[in-house]
């Protein structure tokens, strides 16, 4: 996977190559390893992500008088 790509598609990369981690590179072109991604560490920043998120949908969201 590249740095420019977004976590929706590190998820599916991990599903597709059933890695627990997977390189990152700077470009498909180039071939790059700039760093390496866990599985583990996107789920977190997923759960994260939506935590935050959480409070918004509450006030004005689906579920709201």
């Amino acid at each position: 996977m590249t740095a420019q790509e977004n976590i929706h598609s590190a998820i599916k990369m991990f599903t597709k190559t059933a890695s627990e981690v997977l390189p990152v590179l700077d470009s498909v072109k180039s071939g790059h390893v700039v760093g390496m991604v866990s599985e583990a560490y996107v789920l977190r920043r997923y759960g994260q992500e939506l935590e935050k998120r959480r409070p918004e949908e509450a006030n004005g969201g689906v579920f709201s008088p």
